[in-house]
């Protein structure tokens, strides 16, 4: 994270000392329903520009949201931060609407809390952070006076993940329980290439598993509400 850091204080400070420098302030607004608050900076010249976009976590509970339900657990709370730094093209002359195009680095950490449920025999918290290599391309156009809608309809993104799970129940005999939860869900619901890089422990009333640098794909799309100065 410290390199990402020096990478972003590099981009801005070559974009401040930068002639005929416009700026672009951004917000993801669909972000907010996965408990991230996501918020951006573009400095643009001529077609091309770097963005800068860092989501700030939410932590509030994330209970019943999509339905999600489960014979063995709940899912109670969900947050995540990223930052991503990004180059885009614009295929037109003029920024205020048209298509681009943008390839992008991404860094991510999520987590998430579930409850076991009949029976209870304890928690688990989850906690994924992946490394991302991205593209996309995307649309702009005006929605008031410099207030600008960009729509990024389709992405494509591969990526590193590396995970942990912590369980901790009341007893050993629950702890066992839970071990057996975690492998069967790792079992049905991760795919096969992924499976040999998990790794399940116990000891005592915990439970610990750790999922070991798993390339993944992964399919992008959002829009975000742009504010040009």
């Amino acid at each position: 994270m410290k390199k990402i850091l020096l990478i972003i204080l590099l981009l801005i400070s070559n974009s401040i000392f930068a002639q005929d420098n416009n700026w672009v302030a951004r917000f993801s607004p669909q972000d907010l329903y996965f408990n991230q608050i996501n918020i951006g900076v573009e400095f643009n010249q001529s077609k091309n520009s770097i963005i800068v976009d860092i989501g700030i976590p939410w932590n509030r509970q994330y209970y019943n949201k999509f339905n999600i339900n489960h014979r063995n657990f709940s899912f109670d709370k969900l947050s995540s931060d990223v930052v991503r730094i990004a180059y885009r093209h614009y295929t037109s002359n003029n920024k205020k609407f048209g298509f681009y195009y943008e390839g992008y680095f991404k860094e991510q950490t999520i987590r998430s809390k579930f409850i076991t449920q009949n029976p209870y025999v304890g928690i688990l918290n989850a906690y994924v952070y992946t490394t991302n290599l991205g593209a996309q391309l995307g649309y702009q156009f005006i929605m008031w006076h410099r207030v600008l809608a960009d729509f990024y309809f389709f992405g494509i993104e591969a990526g590193r993940a590396n995970g942990r799970v912590i369980g901790e129940s009341n007893t050993t005999q629950q702890a066992i329980y839970l071990y057996n939860i975690i492998e069967n869900s790792v079992n049905n619901n991760i795919p096969r290439y992924a499976r040999k890089n998990f790794h399940e422990y116990i000891y005592g009333i915990h439970t610990a598993g750790e999922l070991h640098s798993t390339i993944y794909p992964w399919i992008r799309s959002g829009i975000s509400i742009v504010y040009r100065f």
